[in-house]
């Protein structure tokens, strides 16, 4: 009886090693494929309609905005395509919206250059932070904000939403009845 079995234990085995390794080697070409980028700038076509989405849903007074005639004067785009190494499109949002803002919070940049000479300093720091924020590289993530910046209404009301938090109690007094009374 065990030698059915044994075969397919070995072969679970071999499986979740192979993955593993597989998942090993991908993860290590990443990294290796960030360490070559750094401090690169990036390649390719920038959809600005989609990174100006976070700096356009903030609610900041005019005054602290860059006007468009001046963003266009100083040809903003060309100047952010220059200065972008981001590697996550919620980065390219955030250093758009910095670009765009004309605050003179002192604290807040010297808390900027403090993490920037943080992350130049820490090798292992900035890989590991570079490597997170690599999984934000997919189209998609350039919603992300929407998710603190949108106010959604609740789809279930009233009575309802007492049905879905008795509804797991009501699933598991089901099973037991089922259990119990065959």
């Amino acid at each position: 009886m065990i030698f059915y079995f044994l075969p397919i234990v070995i072969l679970i085995i071999a499986v979740i090693a192979y993955l593993r390794y597989r998942n090993n080697q991908s993860s290590l070409k990443k990294i290796e494929e960030i360490k070559t980028k750094w401090a690169q700038p990036s390649e390719g076509k920038r959809n600005f309609k989609l990174i100006s989405n976070y700096h356009n849903c903030l609610n900041r007074p005019k005054e602290s905005i860059l006007s468009e005639e001046i963003a266009n004067d100083i040809d903003l785009e060309t100047l952010f395509n220059y200065i972008d190494r981001t590697n996550s499109k919620p980065g390219q949002q955030l250093l758009y919206q910095r670009l765009r803002n004309t605050d003179k919070d002192i604290e807040l940049l010297k808390e900027l250059d403090d993490l920037s000479a943080k992350f130049n300093q820490d090798d292992n720091l900035r890989l590991e932070t570079e490597v997170a924020l690599n999984k934000l590289c997919h189209h998609n993530a350039y919603y992300i904000h929407e998710l603190f910046t949108t106010k959604y209404n609740a789809l279930y009301k009233n009575w309802l939403a007492i049905y879905v938090k008795i509804a797991g109690f009501l699933w598991i007094a089901m099973l037991f009845l089922t259990l119990i009374t065959k």
